[in-house]
């Protein structure tokens, strides 16, 4: 189901934003949904304010936010009330994992999504949990996916991608779904050496899954890439007596994630 598909049947949905027609999927949106599309000024202000009033009244306001810039919304999470403010989704358009970080709101959660299916299970997450979703959408990664037959067609907080069983493999890597090109790369480069990664994509990026977790406690060695260094506290939780090397956080680039590979496999 499409986005304009999902809020065409969900009658207390609104979509607001500064300009549709710069999204493919949403050229038509003035049209079919009519007064529950909202076009408003140039204003990252206007745009929260807004939805959070649609939010509180009890509808579920889907924001096109206009740039990747997540500060200001990270900023108007911060000043939420502690029990939220209902059902709310901020969808963003980018190309590399952000610093989620930002976000540490008990209501409010990041997920990076892949297809259709993937945003739908996101956007009904919203309606049934009452929260603030930010909404990841990378065309590029999605693409890859697509190409590589990878993506999960629900929504799901994390995915094994097929790598080698634990029991097989040398170290964990855990990376954002939006990074999986150049993990891939990087994971052939390293098969070629006789490295063995068990590799565990997150779609919700707001803290490590159990399921990556669990991997972790299972190898001992981990390296996490592109994401928040403060998920190190619930790994350290999770799989402290078990680790054999301290666990790394690199950027998402081919040489930081093999030399953190190395360095792990050295310790």
């Amino acid at each position: 189901m499409t986005l304009l598909n999902w809020l065409e049947q969900t009658p207390n949905a609104h979509l607001l934003g500064e300009c549709f027609v710069v999204q493919q999927d949403l050229v038509n949106a003035t049209e079919q949904l009519a007064e529950r599309a909202h076009l408003l000024p140039m204003s990252d202000a206007t745009l929260l304010q807004v939805a959070t009033g649609m939010a509180i009244d009890g509808a579920c306001p889907v924001v096109e936010w206009p740039s990747n810039d997540l500060s200001s919304i990270a900023q108007w999470t911060q000043r939420l009330p502690q029990a939220g403010i209902g059902a709310l989704v901020i969808r963003i358009h980018l190309q590399n994992t952000p610093d989620t970080s930002l976000f540490t709101h008990p209501m409010v959660e990041v997920w990076s999504v892949l297809n259709d299916e993937m945003r739908t299970g996101a956007l009904q997450r919203a309606i049934s949990t009452r929260k603030v979703i930010i909404l990841l959408e990378s065309a590029v990664a999605s693409a890859w996916h697509k190409l590589e037959n990878s993506a999960p067609s629900s929504l799901v907080s994390c995915s094994n991608n097929g790598a080698q069983d634990t029991a097989d493999c040398h170290c964990v890597l855990v990376s954002s779904n939006i990074d999986a090109e150049i993990v891939q790369s990087t994971l052939d480069t390293l098969d070629n050496d006789g490295i063995r990664l068990h590799w565990i994509q997150q779609h919700n990026l707001t803290a490590l899954d159990p399921v990556a977790l669990q991997a972790i406690f299972d190898v001992g060695r981990v390296v996490c890439v592109g994401l928040p260094s403060k998920w190190l506290g619930a790994l350290m939780d999770k799989a402290f007596w078990r680790l054999e090397s301290q666990p790394l956080f690199c950027d998402a680039t081919i040489p930081a994630i093999q030399q953190s590979v190395y360095t792990v496999l050295e310790q």
